[in-house]
């Protein structure tokens, strides 16, 4: 079992897709490109966290283009679930405990922190197993003083890691917006991140 592994080997994403991420990142016009992020009970979540009821952040998805799939699926790994662009938006400094859908694990690029004191942690429900194995649906822990931080983590800028989202987890101490790069895959794929790479790298920009 792990929380989060770090994936410092994977090649970093070329500076034209940083760029695109960072123009895209505080757009309000564009539609989230993931359903379940955009539904309204997702939007306008409250959680009680040190006593206090605050809206819980929720991320945002932007399309990242086709060459940016392209690159994904040659440089770091051919068979995912979703890739793309997230942002959190600074509606509060709570990103409330959940687990993701559909049994994923999830490769994770941080570009923007949002505030040094941005931290994500990894929870334990009480009387509840660490794996929240389900097949679909997730969890959701709207009081989060009901938890158990099993471990907390300031993720590395500029680096890949992979979460074990099937573990309850949130951020805190969000200041302003935090966005960052992410690809979605089985577990079964795990082994495929740390092939080398079989074609020639192709070239974007």
């Amino acid at each position: 079992m792990f929380t989060w592994l770090s994936m410092a080997h994977l090649p970093d994403p070329p500076e034209i897709f940083l760029q695109r991420a960072h123009a895209l990142a505080r757009r309000t016009d564009l539609p989230d490109m993931v359903e379940y992020l955009s539904t309204p009970d997702h939007r306008a979540r409250l959680v009680q966290r040190r006593g206090a009821t605050v809206t819980s952040r929720a991320q945002k998805s932007r399309d990242m283009g086709e060459d940016w799939d392209a690159w994904v699926r040659e440089n770091i790994v051919d068979d995912f679930i979703e890739s793309g662009l997230r942002v959190s938006e600074p509606v509060s400094d709570t990103h409330g405990a959940h687990t993701d859908p559909l049994r994923k694990w999830k490769l994770y690029y941080l570009i923007e922190r949002g505030g040094e004191d941005a931290t994500t942690c990894f929870y334990r429900e009480t009387g509840q197993p660490v794996i929240r194995d389900l097949d679909d649906g997730s969890v959701v822990c709207n009081n989060m003083d009901e938890l158990e931080v099993i471990d907390r983590v300031q993720w590395p800028m500029n680096q890949w890691v992979l979460l074990n989202t099937m573990i309850i987890h949130g951020v805190e101490g969000i200041q302003g917006y935090r966005y960052n790069f992410t690809v979605s895959i089985k577990p079964r794929n795990l082994a495929d991140l740390y092939l080398p790479v079989k074609k020639k790298p192709i070239k974007v920009g």
